[in-house]
């Protein structure tokens, strides 16, 4: 089901003249997002699912494949969900997340190595490998738990300081150091130990939210961090750890 649910939505969007051809970067995508709504929305109607989830498939997009998903995988995936099924239909019927997943694990054994060519992620999650298919899946639980930290004065600063460590690969350290001079949420820039990265515009987001109280984009401790780490591994049910 879920196979000719994508191949819909790949000719949807090469209709609509969203993308010139269905590319493996989309098809990656597509799976992503898919996972993230039936994940994030499991148990609620077709109706009531939003675009909110998918930073997260924006985020490993991003760093996978260095490009962005923009609208074709956002709010299109959504709006076509909402055309294709009725409103008051269940996302856990319409995308069961296990078939889902499956789905994704069939399809990326056959795609090629430039989605997980050198990369080295700031982080690990236990029980998964930089090479393994499913790691992208246990990224988006990973992302997706960040909602779940209560928002203290500390914990509000969890979401954005873990995602610019996976956007830009980057040592926790480093970011703990991160100025707002090397900030720029315009053009989606951030600027560590010299090296400049392109962000997601959902992280640009988030990084807007944080209030200027200093010089540090992100005035918290490695005892905060620690924290956040027994958070998400709680949430997740899988040990997640700052390299």
């Amino acid at each position: 089901m879920i196979g000719r649910l994508v191949e819909r939505y790949l000719r949807h969007v090469t209709k609509k003249r969203l993308t010139r051809r269905p590319t493996t970067a989309l098809i990656y995508t597509c799976l992503l997002g898919m996972k993230a709504l039936a994940r994030a929305f499991s148990g609620e109607t077709i109706s009531s699912i939003s675009p909110e989830p998918l930073w997260t498939v924006e985020s490993v997009s991003l760093v996978r494949i260095g490009n962005y998903p923009r609208n074709v995988l956002c709010s299109e995936l959504i709006s076509f969900l909402v055309r294709e099924f009725e409103g008051e239909e269940k996302v856990e019927d319409v995308l069961p997340e296990v078939e889902v997943e499956a789905e994704f694990l069939a399809r990326v054994e056959r795609f090629n190595d430039l989605l997980y060519e050198d990369i080295e992620l700031p982080f690990e999650i236990e029980g998964t490998g930089e090479g393994e298919p499913d790691l992208d899946l246990r990224l988006i639980e990973v992302l997706l738990a960040l909602d779940e930290i209560p928002r203290s004065e500390r914990g509000r600063y969890a979401k954005p300081f873990i995602l610019v460590c996976f956007e830009t690969l980057s040592d926790y350290l480093d970011v703990l150091g991160l100025r707002w001079s090397d900030v720029d949420t315009v053009r989606r820039k951030v600027r560590i130990k010299g090296r400049v990265h392109r962000i997601s515009r959902a992280l640009a987001y988030e990084l807007r939210r944080i209030p200027r109280e200093g010089e540090l984009v992100f005035p918290v401790s490695s005892v905060d961090v620690m924290r956040w780490e027994r958070t998400v591994s709680k949430e997740v049910g899988r040990r997640f750890r700052f390299l």
